[in-house]
């Protein structure tokens, strides 16, 4: 099930994006969990990663919808916004003014396309929204779902829930019973148990090198006697878990280790 969030608080356009959703569904098969939000305030508070589109409207009375994508961006890796706008309806209405109105859109439009850059947003929808516009954003949303779904995986963490793409983590480490998993840029506090982790991302290609750390075997650059070089870092490789982890290394490498 595909689920959608639609954070609109005109309930005729929310209504109308509803329609347009079981349309989709009915003529492509495809199966949807619709939610509404009148504002984004409400999507963002307590947010968990559990929609995989948001249709934010950027212009919000309280916090605007580039604003909501960009928040929930920083916990959500993957979702997929794309945002909805009315800017479109004022262009050409006033006259004399005709010039300096179309200026002022333009002007906002390309604010809104730096704004959704900065949040990955997939396209921008202005209103009234045509049925053809939005089932063809809808299905390359669907699309880019179906190409990266395998790519991730939602972890648990001590402060709630967050995305993490599975190419990202570089090794998940315990140290004094805290769980970490490592990135390049950043560290995941991780709730549950090695062993539990272990279990799970054993068919992701991550593999214990020692009792302390699980790496991920695509970031492993060589195995040089008892360490293993991943990015800045060389892990030890400890003798009970040696053999194993050396076997899965050149498994997933496909050639032999280097060993010195």
């Amino acid at each position: 099930m595909i689920r959608i969030a639609i954070v609109e608080d005109d309930g005729r356009d929310a209504e109308a994006l509803r329609q347009y959703i079981d349309r989709y569904a009915a003529d492509s098969g495809a199966a949807f969990g619709r939610a509404r939000f009148s504002d984004g305030t409400d999507i963002v508070m307590n947010y968990k990663p559990s929609y995989d589109i948001i249709l934010p409207d950027i212009q919000r009375n309280i916090l605007y919808g580039t604003e909501t994508a960009e928040r929930i961006r920083k916990s959500d890796k993957t979702v997929i916004s794309i945002f909805v706008t009315n800017t479109a309806q004022h262009v050409l209405k006033g006259g004399h003014c005709q010039r300096t109105t179309l200026a002022r859109f333009v002007t906002n439009m390309a604010q809104y396309a730096l704004k959704g850059y900065a949040a990955d947003a997939l396209d921008f929808l202005l209103k009234p929204v045509p049925h053809f516009a939005f089932s063809q954003q809808l299905k390359r949303s669907i699309e880019r779902l179906e190409h990266g779904r395998a790519d991730f995986v939602a972890f648990p963490t001590e402060g709630g829930v967050a995305k993490l793409e599975l190419a990202r983590i570089v090794f998940i480490e315990i140290f004094k019973h805290r769980i970490t998993a490592h990135t390049k840029g950043a560290g995941y506090g991780l709730s549950g148990t090695m062993n539990n982790w272990e279990g799970k991302l054993k068919e992701k290609g991550f593999s214990r090198c020692n009792n302390r750390c699980l790496l991920n075997l695509a970031r492993v650059k060589a195995v040089r006697g008892n360490e293993a070089a991943v990015g800045k870092y060389a892990l030890a490789v400890s003798r009970p878990r040696g053999k194993a982890f050396i076997a899965a290394f050149t498994e997933r490498a496909g050639r032999g280790y280097i060993s010195v």
